[in-house]
């Protein structure tokens, strides 16, 4: 599994940088996490974003 997880993971974090989340979120992202329960068939991912600037 970890074979698969590792394999998986270039593609998951160029779907990323391809993707538009940058202008949906309004945010830059800062880091990307990815990780799979291949038993439960779920895939977790978890974004650091830039913070928001709230001083004006």
């Amino acid at each position: 599994m970890e074979q698969l997880k590792l394999a998986k993971r270039p593609l998951e974090y160029r779907l990323v940088e391809e993707s538009e989340l940058r202008k949906i979120l309004k945010r830059e992202v800062l880091e990307t996490f990815v990780d799979w329960n291949f038993n439960g068939d779920k895939g977790y991912m978890v974004l650091i974003l830039d913070a928001i600037d709230i001083s004006h």
